[in-house]
């Protein structure tokens, strides 16, 4: 498991449990208005003052229902958006290595072609074994550039990505934070 799967399994765990959490709190909230609307109801029997307070607690649980099932959607729309951008990182690379592979070829075709025709000069022949050395030794230097290049890459996306979804999370939860409150107070 690389660095980058574990932060992934840690922060979907993570989510996870802040997930059963906001569960627990919305049964709780639901037992309590089910106390508080049988208190009101026996206090005051069916008057509408009371029914309205009862209701407007129960509109603060299905709210806080809606945000939570929001917020699991949410997060699988972000997991599905890196699964495609790591799909196309994937296929630019694949093409990439195809091209260089493609150029390659071709310097060893002409490499090969210079060498059908001087043939028998033995002082041509020695350039074009350094030219071909010379041409296999970018050509290395290109794949590992390449590779470096597409490690860079791959851990800066993945670093924004990951301080994308933690600065999304912690906007979500002082926005729950700030939702609970206002209903709470009501």
């Amino acid at each position: 498991m690389t660095p980058i799967d574990f932060q992934v399994t840690r922060s979907k765990v993570k989510v996870t449990l802040e997930y059963e959490e906001e569960k627990k709190k919305i049964k709780a909230r639901e037992e309590e208005v089910g106390r508080r609307k049988k208190v009101v109801q026996d206090r005051y029997g069916q008057n509408g003052a009371a029914k309205a307070d009862a209701y407007s607690l129960a509109a603060c649980l299905t709210q806080g229902r809606l945000r939570l099932n929001n917020r699991e959607r949410h997060l699988q729309r972000l997991e599905k958006e890196r699964l495609r951008k790591e799909e196309r990182e994937k296929r630019r690379l694949e093409e990439q290595r195809v091209s260089m592979q493609l150029e390659y070829e071709e310097a060893q075709k002409k490499i090969e072609a210079r060498e059908a025709e001087v043939g028998a000069a033995s002082m041509y022949a020695k350039k074009i074994k350094a030219y071909r050395s010379e041409l296999k030794r970018q050509a290395d230097e290109m794949k590992k550039e390449a590779e470096q290049k597409r490690r860079e890459a791959d851990d800066e996306k993945l670093r924004k990505q990951q301080e994308q979804i933690e600065r999304k999370r912690r906007e979500r939860e002082q926005k729950m934070a700030k939702d609970y409150q206002l209903c709470k107070e009501r």
